[in-house]
């Protein structure tokens, strides 16, 4: 796959093996051949994928030869098997972990409306979420929360408004109507 002389790093010369057969090449080559997101351990018939949860190093200038060169993934992020770099959790997930190589559904209940979460925010009053949730979904009008669920996972859970009672779009408990109107 890849060899390194023994030279100091200014004249260093690397090869490419291919079949018993060792050729010279520079590096851009060597970068075209082999991928970004992968390392080339001395001796190996193959490149070798970044493992899940990690991602090859920003610095161009790194030639990998094994995967403790791999760096994790952060936070609010994934990587999967051979990420070049890390990729923010989509809204509607997160990840409270490094290391990752995908992110968690926010669960019933919660949602997340931004990219890159590392928690997911409670659904708000008046509002129902179900699993992976980008945004709190309002009860409609003529409707509000339903105070007997801890959870509100559909506009299904939403009640109908009592008869002399107002509930615009996302009410969370019904308004009484004035008398007279």
């Amino acid at each position: 796959c890849l060899y390194q002389d023994n030279y100091p790093a200014k004249f260093r010369r690397f090869y490419l093996v291919n079949a018993g057969i060792i050729t010279n090449a520079i590096i851009k080559i060597y970068r075209l051949i082999v991928s970004k997101s992968y390392y080339c351990m001395q001796g190996a018939a193959a490149a070798l994928p970044c493992p899940s949860g990690t991602h090859m190093p920003s610095d161009d200038s790194i030639v990998m030869s094994s995967a403790s060169q791999c760096v994790e993934c952060d936070e609010g992020t994934f990587c999967t098997v051979g990420s070049a770099s890390a990729t923010p959790c989509a809204p509607g997930t997160y990840n409270d972990q490094v290391r990752q190589a995908s992110c968690v559904p926010c669960s019933a209940g919660t949602f997340q409306d931004t990219a890159g979460a590392t928690l997911c925010k409670a659904c708000t009053n008046g509002y129902h979420c179900t699993q992976g949730a980008a945004a709190a979904l309002p009860c409609p009008g003529g409707t509000h929360q339903n105070t007997t669920l801890v959870v509100m996972t559909s506009q299904d859970d939403c009640v109908p408004c009592l008869p002399g009672a107002n509930c615009p779009v996302g009410s969370a408990e019904p308004t009484l109507c004035l008398p007279g109107s």
